[in-house]
């Protein structure tokens, strides 16, 4: 079994149902993907997002994601219809931007950027990476 999105009510079901338990559009008319395959990446300095068709990873490689995030954390797995916010500040000439996730419920930093390093639903980038980053926010959006 794997689960599906409906392209009308943008909700996850089962792709052995015949119809979308929430809306009613069949089965058959939903194009199946690969639930495997990245749609998107964005190289951060603190961490990697890999965006997948009902969620993102967010990954921590390198130095500076094990100084701010700690050594022993693994993957962050946040399925897009949890994400309630998106907060992008883009990079300029001498400082990092970042992509918050905000989650319902979730408790994430709200005291700018220097807090921000602290949390595991923020990735930080650099000025090259402006333009990916902008187009990873717009992908969910349109995906949720």
């Amino acid at each position: 079994m794997a689960l599906i999105i409906c392209p009308e009510c943008k909700k996850e079901f089962s792709d052995k149902a015949t119809a979308c338990p929430n809306c009613g559009c069949p089965t058959k008319v939903i194009v199946k993907t690969d639930a495997s395959t990245i749609l998107h990446e964005l190289q951060g300095v603190n961490g990697q997002i890999e965006l997948y068709e009902n969620r993102i990873i967010i990954k921590r490689k390198g130095v500076l994601a094990k100084m701010t995030q700690g050594f022993f954390k693994g993957e962050k797995e946040i399925f897009l219809n949890k994400i309630s916010g998106i907060q992008l500040k883009k990079a300029g000439m001498l400082s990092n931007g970042y992509i918050q996730f905000t989650l319902s419920g979730g408790n994430e930093n709200t005291k700018g950027a220097l807090s921000a390093t602290q949390d595991e639903n923020t990735v930080f980038f650099n000025k090259s990476n402006n333009a990916s980053a902008e187009k990873l926010k717009k992908k969910i959006y349109e995906l949720r």
